[in-house]
């Protein structure tokens, strides 16, 4: 009888996908900053008609991280990130890693009373908000979280205008300061900090459980290899890609992706509002990318939009999804439009690192499933009533 230390599935691996592949030695920083060298002229970001380049990020991530050292933060302090898909969310994280401190993102969808237990959970000594979240919300808050001792507010006029933003409302007791001060004022220089693969490079909350939301530790060399399983996995052509990606960067998943276009060379465009169709309607005929990304229910919206049957799709080389099912009327009504097969669906949780599983790239997918186990990663079914005995192979 096969059993599932076998592994039955790798006889479906696509090839060039080691079954047995590992990194040991694999951090986030350091596929970032081979990243930042190998394609500096390159476009990293696309954002409402700017372009930033992977010089531009590697300068800015060293920016914010010098302010980080400045302020005192040390490594395994934690940064929270409070923001739409903005560049700055990806600068601030890339400097957050590279002196050593910890990133997590917080939902600019949060309620107050959300963000305040976040916030303490963390103990979180710096957060970068979104003005309009600070305005709305961090104003309000700010007697109830003491460990927090600075805020950098966000604009998109950090990036978009030439004088940048205006001056932000006070805060009693706490550092507040705009994101551009940091890029005009702070050297682009860094302290020599080792980061070690155990080390823990984010927490990230997960909803998925009982009572209040919990922080999950990631590891630099947990969340790098599957930076690199993935590359493996969708045979991942590093500056000849553009990703599309609907799913949030305070989302594990979207956070994925997002490192996944800064550790390898591809181009992103950034989606701030995954509800606005005609927006990444527009952003898709400009960029033409070639990997979508995005949770059923943001791609069935797409195919209520008349503008998305007009696109070209011949650019599209895989469109990912996850977080919840994808009926598969709708995948086959998706796939009319953008092609047969395109559509890879997966599974992933934030405890385990993201994705463990998913659809191979070009061996035949079956819809309406989770696909197989990733390189090096064990999986097994087990009956519902005990919980331990396995479902013997081929039995639902």
């Amino acid at each position: 009888m096969t059993s599932y230390d076998q592994r039955p599935w790798l006889k479906f691996y696509d090839k060039g996908v080691d079954p047995d592949f590992t990194s040991p030695d694999a951090t986030c920083v350091n596929l970032l900053e081979k990243s930042f060298v190998d394609f500096a002229d390159n476009a990293a970001l696309q954002f409402m008609g700017a372009t930033l380049t992977f010089h531009q990020l590697d300068r800015y991530s060293r920016k914010f991280g010098a302010f980080l050292t400045e302020i005192g933060c040390v490594p395994g302090d934690v940064v929270g990130l409070n923001m739409p898909n903005f560049p700055q969310y990806l600068i601030a994280l890339a400097g957050t890693l590279r002196v050593g401190c910890i990133a997590s993102g917080v939902s600019p969808l949060a309620a107050p009373k959300e963000m305040i237990y976040q916030l303490n959970d963390l103990d979180a000594k710096v957060l970068v908000s979104l003005d309009a979240i600070y305005e709305g919300i961090v104003l309000k808050i700010k007697d109830e979280v003491p460990g927090l001792s600075h805020v950098v507010v966000a604009s998109a006029e950090d990036i978009l205008s030439p004088s940048g933003p205006g001056t932000p409302a006070p805060l009693e007791g706490k550092t507040v300061l705009t994101f551009r001060e940091i890029l005009d004022n702070y050297p682009a220089e860094l302290p020599e900090r080792m980061v070690k693969p155990d080390d823990v490079c984010f927490i990230q909350y997960t909803g998925g459980t009982t009572g209040l939301q919990k922080g999950v530790e990631l590891t630099h060399n947990g969340f790098a290899t599957n930076i690199l399983q993935w590359e493996q996995w969708i045979g991942f052509e590093h500056e000849n890609e553009t990703i599309l990606s609907g799913f949030p960067f305070f989302h594990v998943a979207g956070l994925l992706f997002g490192l996944i276009g800064m550790c390898l060379g591809g181009r992103q465009v950034l989606i701030p509002d995954p509800r606005n169709t005609s927006h990444i309607c527009d952003e898709f005929a400009r960029f033409k990318p070639t990997i979508m990304a995005n949770v059923p229910t943001f791609y069935q919206m797409l195919l209520q939009d008349p503008m998305f049957g007009k696109l070209d799709f011949s650019s599209i080389k895989v469109c990912i999804s996850g977080a919840s099912p994808f009926p598969v009327d709708a995948i086959k009504e998706f796939e009319k439009i953008v092609g047969k097969g395109k559509i890879a669906e997966g599974l992933g949780m934030t405890e385990t690192g993201v994705v463990i599983i998913a659809n191979p790239q070009e061996n035949p997918k079956k819809l309406g499933t989770i696909g197989m186990p990733f390189q090096s990663t064990y999986v097994k079914l087990v009956d519902l009533n005990t919980g331990t005995n396995e479902v013997p192979i081929g039995q639902e």
